[in-house]
């Protein structure tokens, strides 16, 4: 593999949090990170959050503006993160982190829109299916493979993740006939070849 080795850990230790607060915004991640997991850079979670955000494991939900008496002006941006449709599942098994995540107390206040949300990343997924299809011909066998499959459990993914996010079946059935329709274009590029 080139390049940089992907910050799993971190990146797993940013989803137990977020899995347990539901949401929150960069800093306060920060505090809690060190407070359970030990000590992180604020550089090296924030790279961790901006990759998680290009792979789907994190989204952003909210952007506030908060006035203040902070040392760099009179405000303060807060964006809010919560888990992505791509997160992975979380496996603890060290008592004493499981102790303190068990202690952490769902975040309130925010309004978040699930639909809009879960609209974006049905179309996020439906460009990506519409760039492989484009490339497909140009592309090795076995990225390609690796692509199809890499499509279809995303698509599996979203709709497990939307089931999470509402409750209303109908909405349900209709993101996942969208969800399907990019199913089917890539089921129907592995019965051309």
């Amino acid at each position: 593999m080139r390049g940089r080795p992907l910050k799993r850990e971190i990146r797993d230790n940013i989803s137990a949090i977020l899995s347990y607060v539901k949401y929150a915004y960069g800093y306060e991640i920060y505090k809690l990170y060190r407070e359970i997991f030990g000590p992180i850079s604020l550089r090296n979670l924030y790279y961790n959050l901006k990759k998680g955000l290009a792979t789907g494991e994190f989204m952003i939900v909210d952007i506030k503006v908060v006035n203040g008496n902070f040392t760099w002006g009179g405000e303060s941006q807060h964006i809010y993160y919560s888990l992505g449709p791509y997160s992975s599942t979380l496996n603890i098994v060290n008592e004493k982190i499981l102790e303190k995540l068990n202690a952490l107390k769902p975040f309130e206040g925010l309004d978040i829109n699930w639909e809009e949300q879960i609209n974006n990343h049905i179309d996020i997924l439906e460009k990506e299916a519409s760039d492989f299809n484009s490339k497909k011909e140009r592309m090795k066998y076995e990225d390609k493979f690796k692509t199809k499959e890499l499509l279809k459990n995303r698509c599996n993914k979203l709709k497990e993740w939307i089931k999470l996010k509402i409750d209303d079946k109908d909405k349900i059935r209709i993101y996942n006939a969208r969800i399907n329709r990019i199913m089917d274009i890539v089921i129907k590029q592995d019965n051309e070849e």
